[in-house]
């Protein structure tokens, strides 16, 4: 009985550590986007756009909702870096709190919620793996403004 169970052990232990380096890789594959989505808060708290031509993927776009008004906004990358740059969104500091993420090969969707004084951001963060790292392909986000106090 020592024996089956020992052997069992040892069948079982080879058979999960395959999965232990797999989830060090989701660990760090987590981390990475996490670190993406954080970098691309910050090039918009600072409106700094070139720090933003690493994070952002090629094909980036924006689609965008208000909970108080109908209909969906898209802007595409040149058109989100354009506003960014000429002041008409961004430069405003908030946190960030990650719902969850989930890595599937070369895709990530990432769920955060950015908080600033003036709204709150539920985003659904599409994200590829290239060569440079974890980019993000689209925010799809549900923009609630806050109140005036």
């Amino acid at each position: 009985m020592t024996r089956m169970t020992l052997g069992t052990a040892l069948i079982a232990g080879l058979l999960l550590a395959p999965m232990g380096a797999n989830a060090g890789e989701r660990t760090n594959d987590e981390k990475a986007v996490k670190a993406a989505v954080e970098a691309f808060k910050r090039g918009g708290e600072s409106r700094d756009v070139a720090s933003l031509g690493s994070v952002l993927h090629e094909d980036f776009r924006v689609l965008f909702t208000w909970t108080h008004e109908p209909g969906v906004t898209r802007l595409d990358k040149a058109g989100y870096l354009g506003l960014l740059e000429a002041g008409k969104i961004g430069g405003t500091a908030g946190t960030i709190e990650f719902a969850d993420v989930q890595v599937r090969d070369e895709i990530a969707i990432a769920e955060a919620t950015i908080v600033r004084g003036d709204a709150r951001f539920e985003s659904s963060f599409t994200l590829l793996r290239g060569e440079q790292g974890w980019t993000i392909v689209q925010d799809a986000v549900v923009v609630e403004a806050k109140e005036s106090q």
